[in-house]
C-alpha cells in the first residue's frame, strides 16, 4: 500500500462529514486497473459504500483543499 491510506483510518470529507475506510487496494478499477479506496460514512451504518482511485482519493482543489483529509490514523 503505497498510499499511506490505510483500513480503519478516519478521514473527514471537505464537506465535513467524516468517513471509514473499509478497505484499500483489494478492488480495482476496471477501467484503468487503478487500485480503489472502499469508504463509508462513519456515523451511517446503512450508508452505501463509496469508491474512489487512490488519485481521486487525495485530489486537491484548485485552492488547496483536500478532498479527504487524514482524521484519526488506525
Amino acid at each position: 500500500n503505497k498510499s499511506q491510506i490505510n483500513e480503519g483510518d478516519l478521514y473527514t470529507h471537505h464537506s465535513g462529514k467524516k468517513y471509514l475506510v473499509l478497505d484499500v487496494g483489494r478492488f480495482r478499477c476496471a477501467n484503468t486497473g487503478e487500485y480503489l479506496i472502499a469508504y463509508q460514512e462513519f456515523d451511517e451504518i446503512e450508508s452505501p459504500v463509496w469508491m474512489h482511485t487512490v488519485s481521486q482519493f487525495t485530489h486537491k482543489y484548485d485552492d488547496g483543499t483536500p478532498r479527504f483529509e487524514l482524521t484519526l490514523s488506525n
